[in-house]
Order: structure tokens, then sequence, then C-alpha cells
């Protein structure tokens, strides 16, 4: 099955409101927004990285960039990489830029950046460049399995 399918399938199996929206294929938050209308802040981008200890998935708004001293203070790694475009299809099932905010759907660890659970809002690629997901911030908190950390630049 494939991401997509396996995201709809846990919304809706947990009853989960959401609202999804098709739009032409887009590759940045920006685009995203552009197309959507969604708030950067709102949209969130999901970052599959590979160091000695494995891959973890990070989750952080979509105007915001990793801070590389946090990332490799909260993996316990002096050393680490974005993954290839091969492994987030190998590990995610979808294409980079596509990858979505949910650990548990790949068998990742997953952390979130505190000021994405400010909002009362995500949105987000279920594994596709041609849809955007939106649902509650509470409803998404519910079925995720992450741990929360400061892991932007500021």
């Amino acid at each position: 099955m494939n991401p997509y399918q396996k995201i709809i399938d846990l919304l809706q199996s947990n009853s989960i409101a959401f609202d999804e929206i098709e739009h032409a294929p887009v590759f940045t938050s920006k685009e995203v927004q552009d197309v959507t209308g969604v708030p950067l802040h709102q949209g969130v981008k999901s970052l599959l990285i590979k160091s000695k200890l494995g891959f973890a998935l990070f989750v952080l708004p979509g105007d915001a960039r990793l801070d590389s001293k946090k990332i490799r203070k909260i993996i316990g790694a002096s050393d680490f990489r974005f993954a290839t475009p091969q492994e987030v299809e190998e590990i995610m099932g979808c294409a980079v830029g596509a990858c979505y905010p949910f650990g548990d759907v790949c068998n990742t660890p997953m952390y979130i950046d505190t000021s994405v659970l400010k909002n009362t809002k995500i949105s987000f690629n279920p594994g596709r460049h041609d849809t955007t997901i939106t649902l509650a911030l509470n409803d998404y908190q519910k079925i995720i399995n992450s741990i929360s950390a400061d892991i932007i630049q500021t």
C-alpha cells in the first residue's frame, strides 16, 4: 500500500476530519502556499535524515530551517546528512519533497518542532506532490508517536 493510502486509512480509521486539496504538483513549501493559500508556518515539511544510528524524520514549519547543532544533540550523533532520493523512496515510499509527517507509517523515529505545536491546524503533503491535507493539530497529535523538540534555527 502506498503512503498516501496508509495516511488516508489512518485518518479515517481514527474518525479524524480532514480537508484534502488536489492541485498541480508542487515541490517547495512556498509553492504549496501559492497554490493552496496555506500559511507557511501552518504547512509543515518533513525531512528524512541519516546518521550512524539510522534514519530519523524531522517535522518543522514550512518557513523554517533545521539547526544542525540541535539535531546532532537530539540524535546523539556527531554527524548526519539528508537522505538521498533513493533512500527517501526506500524508507518512505515517496519522492523527495513529498515526505509526510507520520514516522509510524514508515517505521521511523519522528521529531516535531515545538513551534508546530502552537498552531491550531497542520497541513502537509501525504506522500504526493499533488495533494495537501489539512487537519486540526489536536487530532494530529492523537495519532502520532513523536518527540517534540526545538529543532529549528532562530
